[in-house]
């Protein structure tokens, strides 16, 4: 799994496109000009590099005892965000790449398993992650106040999920052998595609060509699970369970970031 791997490539191309539109600017441009760098108040598109924290919320954040979905953990996110305005108006198209990842709670997990069988004494055998990939576009909103801007959107798009692997085992005394009985309980890590949408809300202090960026967004998806348990018995064989349903996804992500004014 690597959460950042769309990153690279897509700096390259909007890096590419700014480069393209910076060349056809005449910069600095005459002071008559309505939208010049000194005439801080007029509206203005960016690109964005962002980084902040992943809050899960709702059903995502919740703890359901042995249910494969929630238990997710307070993550971190890299978001890439691009606003366009049309025809130097307050209205535009707006795009965004994000990546997420939030931890799986595996200890909660296993502790709620454990409390529907105090019989056996459980244990966690990994550790693994949500990740989610968000590939959205909408519309763009922005009010210029001087040097600072409040930029809202609303988006649609497409969301590629890593759900985690669920790895755990139980242990049971058994006199009759003088010993221990084991038992693990694997449940196969999948992948899902599937729709997404979010509302974000940016405010963006201007320096010149660059500007700070502070902002919210509300992002949610329902990934699709379909996947094998697999069921190791204390003699080592081993028996299949096909594990499907849906895990909502939904979080509020607060980021601090940068961003390259777009005329």
């Amino acid at each position: 799994m690597k959460p950042m791997l769309y990153i690279p490539t897509l700096l390259v191309a909007v890096m590419g496109l700014l480069k393209t539109s910076s060349a056809q600017d005449n910069y600095p441009p005459p002071a008559s000009s309505g939208n010049s760098d000194y005439n801080v108040s007029a509206p203005t598109g960016y690109f964005g590099v962002s980084f902040g924290f992943a809050q899960p919320i709702g059903t995502f954040a919740s703890q359901p005892n042995g249910s494969y979905s929630g238990y997710a953990l307070p993550g971190y996110d890299i978001d890439l965000s691009l606003g366009l305005p049309i025809n130097h108006s307050n209205i535009g198209v707006a795009f965004m790449y994000g990546s997420i990842v939030n931890n799986f709670d595996m200890d909660t997990y296993v502790s709620n398993v454990a409390e529907s069988d105090p019989s056996r004494s459980y244990q966690s055998f990994n550790q693994d992650v949500y990740n989610e990939n968000l590939l959205m576009a909408g519309l763009f909103v922005t009010f210029p106040f001087n040097r600072l801007s409040i930029d809202a959107r609303a988006l649609v798009g497409v969301s590629f999920c890593y759900l985690p692997e669920i790895d755990y085992g139980a242990s049971v005394y058994d006199p009759s052998i003088l010993g221990y009985d084991n038992y693990e309980w694997d449940t196969y890590s999948s992948r899902s595609t599937s729709f997404a949408y979010g509302l974000g809300v940016d405010l963006r202090y201007k320096l010149r060509r660059v500007s700070f960026t502070l902002g919210v967004d509300v992002v949610s998806t329902t990934a699709t699970v379909s996947t094998q348990q697999q069921y190791t018995d204390p003699n080592g064989d081993l028996s299949y369970t096909h594990i499907s349903g849906n895990v909502p996804i939904s979080l509020i992500n607060t980021n601090i970031g940068f961003a390259y004014q777009i005329r």
